[in-house]
């Protein structure tokens, strides 16, 4: 594919081709499958029977498109789809942008706005959004149902894929992880690695993969893969810790259960989107990339071990990667030293070493903020001026450009989406500028319409609120992730022979209640 300003359209033979390459990340098998009704639902648009079954008229017209028309591959649904795509609303889809809140910051709400939510929808287009609710899971299939309903009423009907951080665990950090509310809770990734038994970390994922989808959500920004070579590190808990081979074969597993196979993704499956590529771990003194004074990375010569620990959730056809934010300082790629910018805008890593060399022909979705500027709370937080949310800025090694400038450079280094944005304007501008040719565009397109089609979103992508409390209730799931923290835990030191505990020891308990205390066996005084 060549990445150059020239324009022109795309025949259908060319986007076909094309759009096949990212068959291997979702463990398709050709180009074709079997008529079998699959179940529909609609809330806005018609119900159409052709030669004895039903499609769902996505975009009115009262004719079944191919792209409507399930009997189709999903490569040769993507392909018309795209040939029906205006430019704006080709670029909403290389926007992932969070679905905004009623009443809250950064999405964190009871409710979604979805006033708001129309604006992103129908006027900038936008298909693809991180949810940051945490709910009781009948409530957050039906917000989700919602946002399907708004998606349904736009001109093509095009469905939104919903992601979300981790929420299957005990640590709640707001833009890292969410609540576990509803869901099951197992150890972090770090304590899976302490049991070094893959098969635990696939079924933990299967279950999760369960339960994401019941309640409407299709993608897991998940796993963390970084090597913590660096102990200060605040995000290590979130990693398989620092053996190359062991994060390499927990991540595979993590990525089969929630993909739904060792192939790639199944129709029943959650996209998991693999992170951070690559080096993020190496953080020096335990600064993080999220800062400015964390904006380096030290992986030196060890870069190659930093992605050997990819290459299980590569192997096992991850559907998405999403690249680092700190500037990977002394790396070197194909005897060349790596240019000092943020990996997101690394050409020599995302279409070098991660889609040349590795093969991955699926969807790079950027770490949020990557394109905004870096302020004064940004460069230089104090007391009185601390660094906030809407501060953040990861631009690293690009702080010289324009907002439009990081777009194209990200785009030329391989980006598909762009996390954390809905800013269509700079791409827009960059598009009539001529600076990115309609055919790099309709290639990231492509790798993002795709998986709707493959989980059966353009048939149905509401899902039963009253299953969802059933999907997510389940005691034996329950048990067994409380079976799994207890355990990932490791004793690190034993003085004084203190473990095993007898019972005639006395113990001080702190957070623990009563009750529980009691339940554990022990007498309460």
């Amino acid at each position: 594919m060549k990445f150059g300003k020239e324009t022109g359209s795309w025949s259908r033979a060319k986007v076909l081709a094309v759009v096949c390459l990212p068959v291997v990340a979702i463990g398709l098998s050709g180009c074709a499958q079997e008529a079998q009704q699959p179940e529909l639902a609609a809330r806005s648009k018609p119900i159409l029977e052709r030669d004895g079954h039903q499609f769902r008229d996505l975009d009115g017209d009262g004719a079944l498109t191919p792209y409507e028309d399930w009997r189709l591959s999903p490569e040769e649904r993507t392909a018309d789809l795209l040939e029906r795509m205006s430019v704006e609303e080709k670029v909403g889809t290389l926007m992932h942008s969070t679905l905004p809140g009623r009443d809250g910051e950064m999405g964190v709400a009871q409710v979604y706005d979805l006033d708001a939510l129309g604006e992103l929808v129908k006027g900038k287009h936008v298909t693809s959004f991180i949810t940051r609710l945490s709910l009781e899971p009948i409530v957050l299939a039906e917000q989700n149902n919602a946002v399907q309903e708004l998606a349904e009423a736009s001109r093509l009907g095009i469905p939104i894929t919903i992601s979300t951080d981790p929420r299957n665990h005990f640590q709640y950090v707001l833009g890292a992880s969410s609540s576990a509310l509803g869901n099951t809770q197992w150890p972090e990734l770090l304590g899976f690695a302490a049991l070094r038994d893959p098969d635990r970390v696939r079924h933990f994922a299967r279950i999760g993969r369960r339960e994401y989808r019941a309640v409407g959500i299709h993608m897991a920004l998940s796993p963390q893969l970084d090597l913590a070579t660096e102990p200060r590190w605040a995000r290590m808990s979130g990693t398989f810790g620092s053996n190359p081979q062991l994060t390499s074969d927990l991540g595979a597993a993590y990525v089969e259960g929630f993909q739904g196979g060792a192939n790639g993704l199944a129709p029943d499956g959650v996209m998991t989107v693999v992170k951070h590529w690559v080096g993020y771990g190496a953080q020096p003194e335990g600064f993080d990339g999220h800062n400015y004074y964390g904006r380096f990375a030290m992986p030196g010569d060890s870069l190659n071990l930093h992605v050997d620990a990819f290459r299980g959730a590569l192997n096992a056809q991850a559907a998405g990667v999403m690249p680092a934010y700190p500037i990977p300082v002394g790396a070197s790629y194909d005897g060349e030293p790596i240019e000092e910018v943020s990996p997101g805008y690394s050409k020599q890593l995302l279409e070098g070493l991660l889609r040349g060399e590795l093969g991955f022909g699926g969807i790079v979705l950027s770490d949020w903020a990557i394109t905004r500027d870096c302020n004064d709370r940004c460069r230089n937080p104090t007391d009185d001026a601390p660094q906030r949310p809407q501060d953040i800025s990861t631009a690293w090694g690009v702080e010289d450009l324009t907002v439009q400038e990081r777009y194209v450079k990200g785009l030329e280094a391989g980006l598909d989406q762009f996390g954390g944005t809905d800013d269509v304007a700079p791409l827009l501008a960059a598009l009539k500028a001529g600076e990115i040719a309609q055919e790099r565009l309709d290639l990231s397109v492509a790798r993002v319409l795709l998986p709707k089609f493959v989980m059966g979103l353009f048939e149905n992508p509401y899902v039963d609120p009253r299953a969802a409390v059933a999907a997510t209730g389940n005691g034996d799931d329950f048990a067994l992730a409380a079976q799994t923290q207890r355990e990932a835990h490791v004793l690190l030191r034993n003085e004084s022979a203190a473990c095993p505990s007898h019972m005639a020891v006395k113990v001080w308990l702190f957070g623990v209640s009563a009750d529980a205390a009691r339940e554990a066996g022990l007498e309460v005084v």
